[in-house]
């Protein structure tokens, strides 16, 4: 998780701190992983899931991963990012997201995202 994100820059090309972000990118990652099988254990979920009933156009699977970029989305000042990246111990909220959910399988088959792709990491980090 280090490594991924280090190579991750925000405005003005300065880099994230891996080291410092490691913590909070890992609880990130364990915290969608559960909350996918979660969603996945329950009975009603399943079904929909399972029937690919699409809502708004999206499946009950891609609606799952939109929920969650929903829940970091916003706006932040460059200024701001940088002074992020040198004293925060969490990730920048885009990487957050996206950081995430290009280490999950689940995301790429969700929405059939072909590799290579930013979206999806040829070397996934995996907690479980």
């Amino acid at each position: 998780m280090s490594e991924q994100y280090s190579d991750y820059s925000v405005g003005g090309g300065l880099h994230v701190q891996g080291d410092l972000v490691t913590g909070e990118a890992v609880a990130d990652l364990g915290g969608l992983i559960l909350a996918w099988r979660a969603f996945h254990a329950v009975p009603a979920a399943s079904a929909v899931t399972a029937s690919g009933a699409a809502s708004g156009g999206f499946s009950p699977d891609q609606q799952f991963f939109i929920a969650y970029a929903h829940s970091w989305a916003g706006a932040t000042r460059p200024q701001q990012e940088q002074e992020m990246v040198t004293t925060d111990p969490h990730p920048p909220p885009i990487y957050r997201t996206n950081g995430i959910v290009a280490n999950l399988a689940e995301f790429q088959t969700a929405f059939d995202i072909a590799s290579p792709s930013p979206m999806v990491r040829s070397q996934r980090c995996i907690i479980w």
